[in-house]
């Protein structure tokens, strides 16, 4: 029992983990000075709390793709992805067109 509980913490840590590394992933690759900057990008991966609605999240258009093709794989490993664990099961919606607001790429509301 003991061994199970501590397999339980060690991947709710490593998903803890995970998870802020996509925030920051995000963070570090969203800023803009104008909207023609931003691209959405979809991810079926990436926690609710990261991405913005129909599994998009809104980065610069010289964001890593490699290092961003690589979390997303090391998401879906760990079983870290959006719907209990698992990645997929996005909305088939277009997401809506980027925008830079504040200086940092997202979603444009009109």
């Amino acid at each position: 029992m003991l061994l199970g509980c501590c397999l339980l913490l060690a991947c709710a840590s490593e998903e803890s983990e995970l998870r802020e590394e996509a925030r920051a992933f995000v963070e570090a690759n969203n800023s803009c000075e104008r909207s023609g900057d931003c691209q959405n990008v979809h991810t079926e991966c990436f926690p609710r709390a990261v991405h913005e609605g129909c599994c998009t999240v809104y980065l610069r258009y010289d964001y890593d793709r490699e290092w961003f093709e690589d979390l997303e794989a090391r998401i879906a490993e760990a079983g870290a992805g959006p719907n209990d664990g698992s990645c997929g099961g996005c909305c088939l919606a277009f997401p809506p067109v980027p925008a830079c607001v504040d200086g940092k790429c997202t979603a444009r509301m009109e």
